[in-house]
């Protein structure tokens, strides 16, 4: 048996990667940084350490800019920035990204936990199913440099709803085959 923290391939351990071999055109990934960043400011960090409060910025391939940061509450619910961008481009119905970048505090590498290391495989498996690319994840150290992986190669023993139940995913993709219209607000 192996615990699946020793499954997790460091951040550190990650290639420094310049942003002109980031495989995204600079202006989106730009983008990506300060959505990340302004992100940051947000969330809730009641009880995580400020340099452990993260937010993550993900880039669709129909262009959209998703953004969340961690939450947390007194009885240690913590909600992972990952997690949370996955959910509002789903929540939008864009099933397909190209790129996630996450921050944490200026100077700092953040620390991507399991959770959002497993949310972020079974979203790449959706880019898989499709053929089209992994998932790039970019980690930023708010000074300019950068790592680079995908969720596969962060989380090698990862499964994935794609992995046993594979005609479930394909219908559940074929089914919403197309993002979904913002549902209009009404002003009042």
């Amino acid at each position: 048996v192996r615990r699946f923290a020793d499954t997790l391939v460091p951040v550190e351990r990650w290639p420094l990667t310049p942003s002109t071999d980031i495989p995204l055109p600079a202006a989106d990934l730009q983008r990506l940084v300060d959505a990340a960043a302004g992100a940051r400011k947000g969330g809730i960090d009641l009880f995580t350490a400020t340099d452990r409060h993260l937010a993550a910025a993900a880039l669709s391939h129909s262009g959209k800019i998703y953004r969340a940061a961690g939450a947390d509450d007194a009885a240690f619910h913590y909600r992972y920035p990952v997690g949370g961008v996955l959910q509002q481009a789903a929540t939008e119905g864009d099933y397909f990204l190209r790129a996630v970048v996450v921050m944490g505090k200026p100077g700092t590498w953040p620390a991507i936990s399991y959770r959002d290391r497993q949310y972020g495989f079974e979203y790449s498996s959706f880019n898989l199913k499709q053929g089209k690319k992994p998932i790039v994840l970019i980690v930023g150290d708010g000074r300019g440099q950068f790592r680079l992986t995908t969720f596969e190669a962060a989380l090698p023993e990862a499964f994935s709803t794609s992995s046993f139940l594979p005609g479930r995913v394909d219908r559940f993709l074929r089914d919403r085959a197309t993002p979904l219209e913002p549902t209009p607000v009404k002003k009042k």
